[in-house]
């Protein structure tokens, strides 16, 4: 073929020289092949050139020529490649082979502009229509061609089938929109992952070891006072971290971990100490170096200011509790001691020979005091209440008697106010139960009470019984119903509140302090049970005491509120009062030679102690609160003394009847414990228990009248010399 033609095998070297076909160019050179060949005379169809025509052959492009009008005059065997026939198209215009649809692309449009000046083109990619190959997408490339007169003849040039790139581009283009819309999303998901942090008062810092970048989140640098125009690293961390912490707190490139939290204290220049919270997490390479450290570090100054803020004010509420405590137990005992005076002055005098008129006047004198008593206990139970210092207690006891001994309390008055009393108790009552008889009796005489204080006129029923014996949980039911004023329905909500009363009319009418109910609501409340009421104004009201039933395992014969013991006969007691106050000298005195006892007196410990080491009494009675030495140290002293004057039982006689005073008697060596008011019943109780011996009663009148003592005559004090003259003598 070189020889045949020279100039046409050079130029097949050109685009043959590395091993690909460069098609344009190949176009250009069949162009300007068939230009010389013409202009040397030789015939210029392909068929004149076989080996052109085998080597476009094996091209997988098709070469194309049409005429001035556009129709196909040529097209290389390539075109197969599609399933077209060449000779099917020869003839026909090339604009046929055009998808409709494509027509209205605007590239279409700019297409028919540049034939239309006759311009070369390149890379015009359409849709091909035709018979069996619709869809098939083609990219040509042509360029005009003109005779040598210079007249446009027609357009000639390549073409190839491009659905393999098309698919490809789309494919590509989808990953594209894939990979945008991702992220996009992993944008959105770190812009609101920053917001979360952000809003929660938490920063982050992240450290890659690989190329030794920090990236500190907004919030972290305001955490460390550091400014966005500066660049932390470790060492701008470590010298913010609180001196205290920086030991404890370690090199977490140090760490063996993988996870974990730290607590630290971060300072700030200008003083201002932040708490720091650090929650990290470490990643690790195949041979366990490290390879990221990321941190979250919330800021817990605020919470750690509420917790600072709320341990203080826990503390200084305890210290306000045991102020509250004290306060409580010196009112206590401040209280109570004029009011042994009085009470037992009041009880002294009744045993006295009075007339209806005196006596009158005294009963009214006591019921007074008592009623006071009464309201200063209450006081003081609702003080304890709202402190936390009523303990509930657990022994054996008999709610029957409880409650026939409450009735048997206030059965006068109901009967002076002409009310009629019943009582019922549940034949199947399980006894002994346990639980607190103290607190269970002064529920109970503060309903029966209340049911007496509002009823005019009508009856009081009472019953005990039993709910739901066979189930898990049976309930001790104390039902007190009366015919009284009744209550108001919008008044029921509020009748347990402290200091109320279903009607203002009722404090002005009744009296009392409102806290009654308060308190025995709040004891049956600690008592496991609770107090439920039913009532109609102006017909009467219900009220149940609801307990847990608990049946008490124990072999001990006497139960509290159980009555009946064995009394012993009377004999004579050498008894040792230590007491500073002159009221209950005599108070005290007077009762114990009313029971038949003699009493030698002490005016206080050390006094108590020195009557103790040498005279063998048969009890002393102590009280708790004495200058220089109090009974608490007196009793102490007294159980170092030889024996037999170690042994002597000592009963606390105080005004202290706050909680816990009783177990500090008891641990101090006394024996037992009663609290001023004294009565005459509980001091022979406390005697008995001390001693076993019985008193003689104090309750009985003298049998005739006598003339005022001189003692009355002198007063006070006179009194009391003739008290301690009586009772030495004796």
């Amino acid at each position: 073929m070189a020889g045949r033609h020279p100039l046409l095998a050079q130029q097949l070297q050109e685009i043959t020289r590395d091993g690909a076909i460069d098609v344009e160019r190949l176009c250009e050179i069949v162009s300007q092949t068939y230009r010389r060949l013409e202009q040397a005379g030789m015939p210029s169809r392909a068929s004149e050139e076989p080996r052109l025509g085998d080597f476009a052959d094996l091209s997988s492009d098709w070469f194309w020529e049409t005429d001035a009008s556009h129709r196909y005059t040529f097209l290389s065997d390539g075109i197969r490649r599609i399933g077209i026939e060449p000779l099917t198209q020869i003839g026909k215009s090339r604009w046929d082979m055009f998808d409709a649809e494509w027509t209205r692309d605007p590239a279409f449009g700019a297409h028919i502009e540049a034939v239309d000046r006759q311009e070369p083109f390149a890379d015009l990619v359409f849709r091909l229509k035709a018979p069996g190959v619709d869809g098939c997408w083609i990219s040509m490339s042509g360029k005009p061609r003109y005779a040598a007169t210079g007249a446009f003849e027609g357009y000639r040039g390549t073409a190839r089938e491009i659905g393999l790139q098309i698919e490809a581009d789309r494919q590509l283009r989808l990953s594209i929109v894939a990979q945008t819309g991702l992220l996009e999303e992993l944008e959105k998901t770190r812009e609101r992952l920053e917001l979360a942090l952000e809003t929660a008062a938490m920063g982050w810092w992240d450290f890659d070891t690989r190329s030794g970048e920090q990236y500190w989140s907004p919030r972290a640098r305001q955490i460390w006072g550091v400014g966005p125009e500066a660049e932390p690293n470790y060492e701008t961390f470590a010298a913010a971290l609180h001196p205290d912490d920086r030991a404890s707190r370690g090199d977490l490139l140090d760490s063996r971990q993988s996870v974990g939290r730290r607590l630290y204290r971060v300072g700030l220049p200008h003083g201002e100490t932040r708490y720091v919270r650090e929650d990290f997490r470490i990643d690790r390479r195949a041979d366990g170096t490290i390879e990221r450290i990321f941190a979250t570090v919330p800021d817990l100054t605020d919470i750690e200011t509420l917790r600072t803020d709320a341990e203080r004010a826990k503390v200084a509420a305890e210290q306000a509790n045991v102020a509250k405590s004290r306060f409580l137990a010196t009112m206590s005992h401040e209280i109570r001691t004029p009011m042994n005076g009085v009470l037992g002055m009041v009880e002294l005098l009744a045993g006295t020979l009075l007339d209806a008129r005196q006596r009158s006047y005294v009963e009214v004198a006591s019921q007074s005091a008592s009623d006071l008593l009464g309201i200063i206990d209450a006081i003081l139970d609702y003080s304890r209440l709202e402190a936390g210092d009523m303990a509930i207690e657990t022994v054996p006891f008999d709610p029957s008697e409880i409650l026939k001994q409450s009735v048997a309390l206030l059965t006068v008055a109901a009967e002076s106010k002409g009310l009629a009393v019943s009582l019922e108790v549940a034949p199947d009552l399980p006894a002994p139960l346990a639980g607190d008889p103290t607190r269970f009796r002064q529920v109970l005489l503060n309903l029966i009470g209340n049911a007496v204080k509002f009823t005019e006129s009508g009856r009081i029923d009472l019953r005990l019984d039993v709910e739901a014996p066979a189930s898990a949980r049976p309930l001790l039911v104390v039902s007190v119903a009366d015919t009284g004023i009744g209550i108001a329905q919008e008044a029921l909500e509020h009748l347990f509140d402290r200091f109320n009363q279903a009607d203002a009319s009722i404090a002005r009418r009744f009296g009392g302090s409102g806290l009654g109910l308060a308190i025995s609501r709040e004891l049956a409340l600690l008592m496991g049970g609770d107090i439920a009421v039913r009532s109609t104004l102006g017909r009467g009201s219900v009220f149940e005491l609801r307990l847990p039933l608990v049946v008490a395992v124990t072999e001990t014969p006497a139960l509290a509120g159980v009555s009946g013991a064995v009394h012993e006969s009377f004999r004579e007691l050498n008894v040792l009062v230590a007491e500073d106050n002159e009221v209950n000298r005599i108070v005290v005195g007077e009762l114990l030679v009313r029971m038949g006892h003699r009493c030698t007196f002490a005016r206080d410990g050390a006094e108590a102690i020195a009557l103790a080491r040498t005279n063998h009494f048969d009890v002393v009675l102590m009280d708790a609160q004495m200058p220089q030495i109090d009974g608490i140290e007196a009793t102490r002293w007294i159980r170092t003394l030889p024996a037999p004057y170690n042994a002597v039982p000592i009963v606390a006689q105080t005004a202290n009847a706050m909680r816990g005073d009783r177990e500090k008697y008891i641990e101090a060596g006394m024996n037992d414990y009663i609290a001023k008011p004294i009565r005459s019943a509980e001091l022979a109780a406390a005697l008995q228990r001390a001693t076993g011996a019985a008193s003689k009663p104090t309750h009985a009148r003298p049998a005739a009248s006598a003339p005022a003592s001189s003692a009355a005559r002198k007063g006070l004090a006179g009194f009391a010399a003739e008290l301690r003259s009586a009772t030495e003598s004796s």
